[in-house]
């Protein structure tokens, strides 16, 4: 048939996809591993970090003398450690057999594959039967994190970020950080920083620069417990510190435990974002200290592990969850989620209104009915997912006052009329119950 009577015309609207950003973590290295700097590789599970840190021998040969045998080891093809020649590296070999080749050593980088070292006394010569595998020093550290991290659940990975050797100096590790998260590969919502960091006035400078209430940045650092009760913490009032005290570091590692409750939440309207405080925390141990020790902690807004005993609970819990400004860590979630979802929310409408013939998103009173409405969506999700405090109405500037206020604005195609004003949802720390005692009989 030529003539057609009916034109379909098909025009598109496009859902918006969940941003992951409040999912992704990473824990960072510094030469610890040979993973090229800047590219952070994913950890689904345990064993992705061992696969990493235990760097294959390609040959190990001894040369025995006099005084005790010189050692020479060869990376495989293509595996370089990025560090000086002639630079002085600790390293671990296991795995080989005879079991004697095994050890810890300072080795000498005399190539970019080739470490050396002597040790006095020893009689080895030839290679071992069996060639093993090399950790390079700090590699333990992140083990330790990583297992603690997936020992909490593995609904949600992690990644390594490798930053590479900055000599051991905080200074330049704390600036390898800084270039990163401002030029980043993949953008993390928050970062497990070594313990060495700790206290560091580098470190707390980079994280002051995220303390604004748009920052969405957080690093979890390890704290001492505190020697005496006039401890004051150097993190006071910074919301992008979570601190986190662990007294049997290194054996085990419970800011790595808190990140995963951290970045865990999937929100949904039957999986709702529990409080912090209190969390249930696996494979730490719970924090030795003396009562009047733990009280400084809690006051001083650094977190710690302790049991479940006064609710008849064995289990290990976070006390008391917070960021380092006092507030509960889902109080900053919360206010994250918000910002995330309801840009994308709005700026999914505004898309999709210019590419709806249909219905198009023009800047009058209706597309500003319509803004309101989708960001009012934003928070009656946000109450259906534990994130808001009850109903939370979002207001609006009518069309004719903004313009009339503000007539530069519809020129441009700006509307800044929108606002809401809301409470995040918490939970409970501290419940008094009040009991009067009597002899009268009723």
């Amino acid at each position: 048939m030529s003539f057609n009577i009916v034109t379909v015309n098909v025009s598109q609207t496009v859902g918006a996809i969940p941003s992951n950003l409040q999912q992704m973590s990473a824990v960072l290295s510094f030469g610890a591993t040979l993973q090229e700097p800047g590219k952070p590789v994913l950890l689904t599970q345990p064993s992705d970090i061992n696969d990493i840190v235990k760097i294959p021998v390609q040959s190990l040969v001894a040369e025995a003398s006099s005084f005790g045998s010189d050692f020479t080891l060869t990376l495989p093809a293509g595996k370089t450690i990025s560090r000086d020649v002639g630079s002085e590296i600790p390293v671990t070999i296991i795995g080989c057999s005879p079991a004697t080749w095994n050890g810890t050593f300072t080795a000498t980088l005399s190539a970019p594959d080739t470490l050396t070292w002597t040790v006095t006394g020893s009689i080895l010569d030839g290679m071992p039967s069996v060639l093993g595998q090399l950790t390079i020093g700090g590699s333990d550290d992140l083990v330790t994190a990583v297992d603690a991290f997936f020992a909490q659940g593995r609904s949600v990975g992690t990644y390594l970020l490798e930053l590479g050797y900055q000599n051991d100096v905080i200074t330049g590790e704390v600036a390898a950080l800084k270039g990163y998260i401002e030029d980043p590969l993949k953008r993390f919502y928050a970062y497990l920083v070594p313990e060495a960091w700790k206290a560091d006035p580098d470190f707390i400078t980079l994280a002051k620069l995220y303390t604004a209430n748009e920052a969405m940045q957080y690093f979890f650092a390890l704290e001492d417990t505190p020697e005496d009760t006039n401890y004051v913490s150097p993190y006071a009032g910074i919301k992008s510190i979570i601190a986190m005290s662990d007294d049997t570091y290194p054996v085990t590692n419970a800011a790595a435990a808190a990140m995963w409750n951290f970045v865990s939440a999937s929100p949904s309207e039957i999986n709702k974002v529990p409080p912090m405080a209190f969390r249930y925390l696996q494979a730490v141990n719970a924090n030795a200290a003396k009562a009047n020790i733990l009280k400084t902690m809690t006051q001083q807004n650094i977190n710690y592990v302790d049991t479940g005993a006064e609710g008849g609970i064995s289990n290990t819990i976070l006390v008391k969850g917070v960021t380092s400004d006092g507030n509960d860590m889902t109080y900053w979630y919360s206010v994250d989620w918000v910002q995330i979802n309801v840009d994308m929310m709005l700026a999914n409408a505004v898309i999709n209104g210019s590419n709806n013939p249909i219905n198009p998103l023009y800047y009058n009173q209706d597309g500003i009915d319509r803004l309101q409405q989708t960001a009012q969506g934003v928070f009656n999700t946000g109450v259906s997912y534990g994130l808001v405090n009850g109903p939370t109405p979002v207001s609006a500037v009518p069309f004719k006052t903004y313009v009339k206020n503000n007539p530069n604005d519809y020129g441009i195609g700006r509307y800044a009329g929108l606002s809401a004003s809301y409470t995040p949802m918490r939970g409970f720390v501290e419940i008094i119950f009040n009991i009067n005692v009597t002899m009268q009989l009723p």
